[in-house]
């Protein structure tokens, strides 16, 4: 019989990867076209499939429990930790710029129409409000966070049942080549959970033998949640489909879905912002010992600042992030883990049985990746 412990990771790593990223999937989805939408789901998710299946072998080769960054240093030297520490870091600033720009969209559906204003106001009302919030901690957020994880998943299932009913077979039929590439930053941001991977190996402590089901399972099943999400939305809106995701419902299921879907992403995404700011402040503060007031400038000020001066949107902030900071952790976890196997110093539970050369694949993509979707961007 497996244990509870068992179904508790797969929901940890479902409930880790399941966020603010699938929001952007219709959009990129239905400008690309749904079929070229799911080729990058099909290989991206076999990608970061094998990345969390290598990082999970990493964490069961090392006897010492510690993060990516630590990890990084100890296979792959200093400049590993100076690219993992910069990644991360990076990679923290990129979601927190996107919960800042989701959640002023989303609070402008609820309260726009009775307020006024535009998105742009209500995103920095959020952020000054957050700000405060990370700065005084909000440890019962902390400890409700399991309560505001499902509610993405009840807009999930909302927008699914109610939506699959009015869903256009003619909305899949197009295709933009020419946007062919915008999907993968946006879907590699939405399917990331490396940073769940170490926190799984503890719940399974004395079942190690699990890990690999339960990345497997984890990782496949928020992985069709999302693509389920992105289908159903396309289906539904077409070329109507906004970045949001939620407001191009409207003209089809009804002012009362979109509220509904709204206060359920606001919900998700304010959560989301709590945790992770408390977090980046964190790191700043008990790892690089930065004083708190400091470390709470650095960790949660600076997204509010590259909002306020760069005013980026969700696609592009997205895009940015999944493309360059999560290609980053699978070319170190990919490469990492390569070491380890010649350096670890424990026996592992299971390992990846592929060749050396799948790993050098995996990594040369994400590179690719990075450089096309700068240029994309940038260019």
């Amino acid at each position: 019989m497996l244990p509870r412990a068992y179904s508790r990771a797969i929901a940890m790593l479902i409930g880790t990867i399941v966020g603010a990223g699938i929001f952007g999937m219709p959009y990129v989805f239905a400008r690309a076209g749904v079929a070229v939408g799911a080729m990058h789901m099909v290989v991206l998710t076999a990608a970061v499939l094998l990345v969390h299946l290598w990082f999970g072998e990493l964490t069961l080769r090392t006897n010492a429990h510690t993060r990516l960054v630590g990890y990084a240093h100890r296979y792959l030297g200093m400049p590993g930790r100076i690219i993992a520490s910069l990644s991360g870091v990076l990679g923290m600033w990129g979601a927190l710029v996107a919960y800042i720009v989701l959640a002023g969209t989303f609070v402008h559906q609820l309260g726009g129409p009775l307020l006024g204003g535009t998105p742009w106001v209500y995103s920095v009302a959020f952020a000054m409000f957050g700000m405060l919030a990370v700065a005084v901690g909000l440890r019962l957020i902390e400890s409700l966070e399991f309560i505001f994880t499902a509610f993405i998943f009840l807009a999930i299932a909302l927008i699914a049942i109610v939506g699959i009913q009015r869903v256009d077979p003619i909305n899949f039929s197009s295709m933009n080549f020419r946007d062919a590439f915008l999907p993968y930053g946006v879907v590699l941001f939405s399917l990331g959970g490396v940073s769940a991977i170490a926190e799984i190996r503890d719940t399974l402590r004395g079942w190690e033998r699990l890990l690999p089901r339960a990345i497997a399972w984890g990782t496949i099943i928020a992985a069709a949640l999302t693509a389920l999400f992105a289908v159903i939305v396309v289906g539904v809106s077409g070329p109507r489909t906004t970045e949001d995701a939620i407001l191009g419902l409207a003209p089809t299921l009804g002012q009362s879905i979109v509220l509904l879907g709204a206060l359920l992403g606001f919900s998700t995404i304010a959560t989301s912002f709590l945790m992770l700011g408390l977090y980046t402040r964190n790191v700043f503060h008990y790892d690089f010992r930065i004083p708190r007031v400091a470390a709470l400038l650095l960790g949660v000020g600076v997204p509010v600042g590259i909002f306020l001066i760069g005013r980026p949107g969700f696609i592009d902030i997205v895009m940015l992030t999944g493309a360059l900071f999560a290609g980053l952790d699978g070319i170190l976890v990919a490469l990492a883990v390569l070491v380890a196997r010649r350096r670890g110093d424990r026996q592992p539970e299971f390992r990846v049985r592929l060749p050396a050369v799948v790993n050098y694949l995996v990594a040369f993509m994400f590179l690719v990746g990075m450089v096309v979707t700068i240029r994309e961007l940038f260019g």
